[in-house]
């Protein structure tokens, strides 16, 4: 998933040189700019509210990919569940 547009910069050119080294498959995906125009499919499939704005590549990305696979991993809900953001850092201390 690439984002061209985006001023944190674009990891396309890095993820199809591991993927060459890897002798895996690199599909590409670039979102610039952002298209909305699935937005009121992506808020009907929502189960509840949600402030989230990476429910919108995430979408892109599973639209895309179910043309190539079944399943796919991502890294979504990692950071929270194994701490990958600094305020999570006092949790494991108050806890253990």
């Amino acid at each position: 998933m690439g984002f061209s547009s985006s001023d944190r910069g674009d990891e396309i050119g890095y993820a199809a040189k591991v993927a060459e080294t890897l002798g895996s498959a690199n599909v590409r995906f670039n979102l610039a700019p952002f298209a909305l125009k699935n937005l009121d499919d992506i808020v009907d499939h929502l189960k509840e509210p949600l402030s989230d704005s990476a429910v919108l590549p995430l979408w892109h990305l599973c639209k895309g990919t179910s043309a190539y696979v079944k399943v796919a991993l991502s890294g979504e809900g990692g950071d929270e569940t194994l701490g990958g953001y600094a305020r999570y850092f006092w949790a494991g201390v108050a806890i253990g």
